[in-house]
């Protein structure tokens, strides 16, 4: 016998919340602004993503569901990618259609083996969440509330492909490790519990020989501006050297335009489940800098464990810098971070030649505080960690 259509009915939990005045289908506030893909969707779509959603949260095997969907699988897709809390439900289902006086579904939900019994796992993922929504809750802005989600998945998870439950937000929150998929749900989830508007984005990257591979990202709304994060991205400076193998997080690709962000390679994805489905048009960049300002970007540099204090507007602020660091050293290996600002800055540093150099601060801090070393040498390393900013490391070393 068949069970009445899901359609109809509302599980018991959600008829209390909505006695609560909370909407069960979207528990972080108006599915006008927080389910992207649910609201584009035609009133059966949305009952038959409804009668999903609630079969997957109760971790019901199958459900039944009577109206004719010109396309299932978009349906089933804006479930994935609106719930970032569902990690437990997998992406794979099996479906027999019926027709006869109408048309009906039946449903075979598949779900992640985690191991262990959902609740334990669903407990696993809230205790994480919970504590960085609970910090990023101290913080003043919605701008610095993205910076420190972002920060804290760039810090504590790795990316890996080998790693269990890497496509979803338990990978990258319990086990630490994950794929795009996961760093970008973890990311979405819990701007969602922030109040912040977060989007799962999926789509392709094409690399600098145009091969593409599957990818995805989110988009963010701050103060009613609609924005491209990567957090994947940001993991990944290749220069290991540089950071002496130290994480740390870049903004590169960080509340980025559709525009700005396309140059990098970026594209939606576009198929029989995307076609239709609008994304909103996010029309300007706001990068970290303009965003924080400076002295904001150097304060989540200090979460890094990195002693950056200063940003740099000149050259001769440049020169300043270094000298007085020299003189305050108490050792002859010197080693100096700063940010510098703005491409003409960051290219005059990079191409300065020795004799510049001593002209422009090593000379006088040689005299006065290293007068017994014979001889002196200095490195610069530059990378970049957002559109417009560099991060510098100088080393100068004193020989006897």
């Amino acid at each position: 016998v068949q069970p009445p259509p899901a359609v109809q009915t509302v599980p018991n939990q959600a008829v209390s919340a909505l006695q609560n005045g909370v909407d069960p289908l979207s528990p972080f506030g108006p599915r006008e602004k927080f389910l992207q893909y649910y609201k584009q969707l035609n009133d059966v779509e949305k009952q038959l993503y409804e009668t999903v959603y609630f079969a997957s949260l109760n971790h019901e095997d199958s459900c039944h569901f009577d109206g004719q969907v010109e396309n299932v699988a978009r349906v089933i897709w804006a479930v994935h990618n609106d719930h970032p809390e569902l990690f437990w439900l997998d992406r794979s289902y099996s479906v027999m259609t019926s027709s006869g006086i109408g048309t009906s579904y039946d449903f075979k939900l598949k779900y992640l083996d985690l191991g262990e019994p959902l609740e334990q796992s669903k407990r696993k993922v809230d205790a994480v969440i919970n504590v960085l929504v609970q910090e990023a809750s101290k913080l003043s802005s919605d701008a610095e509330k993205e910076r420190f989600v972002h920060d804290y998945l760039v810090m504590n998870t790795n990316y890996d492909k080998s790693c269990s439950f890497r496509h979803s937000e338990y990978g990258a929150l319990v086990n630490r490790c994950a794929v795009c998929e996961g760093f970008s749900h973890a990311f979405q989830h819990i701007m969602l519990k922030l109040g912040i508007p977060a989007t799962y984005i999926p789509g392709v990257l094409d690399d600098e020989n145009g091969v593409a591979s599957e990818h995805a990202w989110n988009q963010i709304i701050l103060d009613g501006q609609c924005y491209n994060v990567d957090v994947t991205a940001d993991e990944f400076p290749p220069d290991e050297d540089f950071r002496n193998k130290q994480k740390l997080a870049l903004y590169i690709y960080y509340n980025l335009s559709d525009r700005e962000f396309e140059s990098h390679g970026y594209r939606r994805d576009s198929d029989v489940k995307t076609d239709e489905i609008a994304i909103p048009v996010c029309k300007q960049s706001a990068h970290i800098e303009n965003l924080l300002g400076m002295d904001g970007l150097i304060k989540a540099f200090s979460y890094f464990n990195m002693n950056v204090d200063n940003a740099i507007k000149t050259i001769d602020d440049y020169y300043s810098l270094m000298y007085n660091e020299i003189v305050q050293s108490k050792t002859n290996n010197i080693s100096v971070y700063a940010l510098i600002k703005g491409e003409k800055l960051y290219s005059k540093i990079n191409n300065l030649s020795m004799k510049e150099k001593k002209k422009g601060y090593l000379s006088e801090a040689w005299k006065k505080s290293f007068n017994a070393y014979s001889s002196a040498s200095t490195s610069l390393t530059m990378y970049r960690v957002s559109p417009n900013v560099w991060l510098s490391l100088t080393e100068v070393t004193f020989s006897k």
